[in-house]
């Protein structure tokens, strides 16, 4: 979670949907988002860590939670079908250490994980008690949606001259991973590590996410 006081807003940061792009290459990196004084960067300030909830902002720093209650609050959303796909291998990547959850000596399937281990996007957002947003942008549209973030937040057009950076594997991105630590290739078309099983259980555990926004398989 990120907080900027001078325009006045909070990014809620869900895992996988293009957060650490938008935070670390985006928000904090290009000297294109100077101060109008160009002096300094603005600041967009950690708190509660990269994915901190709004209850637990609210429990730990009332007092921030208080005095941001009134700023524009947004957070990008994903189909919740690519999203538990990317969570996949973002928790058996090698490049990721989550001992007690994954580990290279038991293999844990995608069925399983999908079954013992997934946190669906609700768990941070719908299903938090002192969730505040403004406004939801989907991944699916990332570059077309960063952009409409950026006019929201009264950012001039030149931020971006160029084409945005990538979010998916294989592009390099700042977080990509090709193959799992169980040799499994991150696939080019997510659909291939379902099942019908597979499907309906996304769909129940996901109604929400998949009602409100009008995502399928």
């Amino acid at each position: 979670m990120r907080v900027n006081h001078k325009r006045k807003a909070v990014y809620h940061h869900v895992m996988k949907t293009g957060g650490t792009t938008l935070s670390v290459k985006i928000l904090s990196n290009l000297p294109e988002l100077l101060q109008s004084d160009n002096t300094e960067k603005e600041k967009w300030v950690w708190v509660m860590g990269m994915h901190g909830t709004y209850t637990e902002l609210y429990n730990r720093f009332p007092e921030i939670y208080e005095a941001v209650s009134d700023y524009y609050h947004f957070a990008f959303v994903r189909n919740p079908f690519s999203h538990a796909v990317s969570m996949y291998f973002h928790l058996t990547s090698p490049n990721t250490n989550h001992p007690g959850i994954i580990n290279s000596k038991t293999q844990v399937s995608f069925k399983k994980f999908l079954r013992e281990l997934y946190r669906p996007q609700s768990v941070s957002t719908f299903e938090d008690e002192k969730f505040i947003n403004s406004e939801f942008y989907k991944f699916e549209d990332y570059e077309k949606e960063v952009r409409r973030l950026l006019r929201v937040l009264k950012y001039s057009d030149n931020c971006f001259k160029n084409k945005l950076p990538r979010t998916e594997p294989g592009s390099g991105s700042v977080n990509e991973t090709i193959k799992n630590i169980y040799g499994v290739k991150y696939p080019t078309d997510y659909r291939v590590m379902y099942d019908a099983d597979d499907i309906d259980y996304i769909i129940n555990k996901c109604k929400d996410y998949i009602n409100k926004f009008n995502y399928e398989i």
